[in-house]
């Protein structure tokens, strides 16, 4: 835990680890080539909900956003505003672009639907009736930790510790 909230300074390996690992969600968004580009990459869930917490998308032609996890038609992803659609979707790595363009998206839900997900389903139809993508101009990300608005794996660990109890008495503590 971090000297600020009453620990030794020690870095937390596993929120560390999580933190390094979120850069490679970046990469995409970079315009870089790495040799690693379209592998699997050894990410969680969690990872991805850490990362779109920390990331705000603005859409422009929809190529690099991911349709259910990108974080910017909404406040919040549209697989955390409609949880049973995305769990329902036969395809969840869809970008905007794809999903949108003739109405792709649907294709992907429109099987064994019940009450609750016909509901999920009317209700994101009409958020998507608003969205327009602008073909020449590419999506963007925004790493909203810090004041220039890139990742930094300093910014990424100290994310994860937000929310816990602050030691007023540990710089005291530690000077002593």
């Amino acid at each position: 835990m971090p000297q600020p909230n009453g620990g030794l300074g020690i870095k937390d390996l596993d929120s560390f680890s999580r933190a390094l690992r979120l850069r490679w969600l970046c990469f995409p968004w970079d315009g870089g080539q790495k040799p690693w580009n379209g592998l699997q990459l050894p990410i969680s869930e969690d990872d991805t909900a850490v990362f779109n917490a920390a990331t705000v998308v603005t859409l422009g032609n929809g190529r690099k956003a991911c349709f259910w996890t990108s974080r910017g038609l909404h406040c919040e992803t549209l697989a955390a505003c409609f949880p049973g659609l995305r769990r329902h979707s036969k395809r969840k790595n869809r970008t905007v672009a794809d999903a949108i363009t003739n109405n792709r998206w649907i294709a992907d839900v429109d099987h064994n639907l019940n009450q609750q997900l016909i509901m999920e389903y009317i209700r994101l139809w009409e958020e998507l009736d608003n969205i327009v993508l602008i073909e020449e101009q590419e999506d963007t990300i925004t790493w909203i930790l810090t004041s220039d608005d890139k990742y930094t794996a300093k910014s990424a660990y100290s994310m994860q510790f937000e929310g816990r109890t602050k030691c007023m008495a540990a710089t005291q503590t530690w000077k002593t």
